[in-house]
């Protein structure tokens, strides 16, 4: 047995709401759905690993967006993962954006473990619709996360 000590938290997970940003990248348009929740969020060290799963656009418009029929596709595939990430509050939803023939997700996860088996699992069975990658990392203090939560910051989401 170890002398480690094991810290418990009572964490309420708040509702997720959506807020959206908009810049340019590369004179390409980018937008994204952030969950506004979250720039409030108290338990930020619960959900200390940040991921980032990049699926890739087969049809995308001259502005770098998908096409209508692309982003069904790709919205019901996302959600899907979503869904499935965020199982038992292992995940919260940070943000989703699109960008140069690219939908970004972007996650807040507790247990890193259990994300990764799943999105091996999920790779191995090739049962994305779409080309996809992803990449998990410590992140204690939430600073990959800064760039969709800081301009909410001071918004009362009550």
């Amino acid at each position: 047995m170890t002398d480690e000590k094991i810290t418990q938290y009572d964490v309420s997970i708040p509702k997720e709401e959506h807020g959206s940003l908009t810049w340019e990248e590369h004179k390409m348009p980018a937008y994204c759905s952030v969950n506004k929740a979250l720039a409030h969020f108290k338990h930020k060290e619960v959900f200390g690993w940040h991921l980032a799963i990049v699926i890739e656009c087969e049809a995308q418009l001259t502005t770098g967006q998908p096409t209508p029929e692309e982003k069904e596709i790709v919205d019901k595939f996302c959600g899907a993962l979503v869904t499935k990430l965020t199982e038992e509050n292992n995940a919260l939803f940070l943000a989703k954006s699109t960008w140069n023939g690219c939908y970004n997700l972007f996650l807040r996860v507790y247990d890193p473990y259990v994300a990764d088996d799943y999105l091996k699992s999920v790779l191995e069975q090739e049962t994305n619709p779409r080309e996809m990658e992803y990449h998990m990392e410590q992140d204690k203090e939430w600073k990959f996360a800064q760039h969709y939560i800081k301009p909410f910051e001071k918004t009362d989401i009550m």
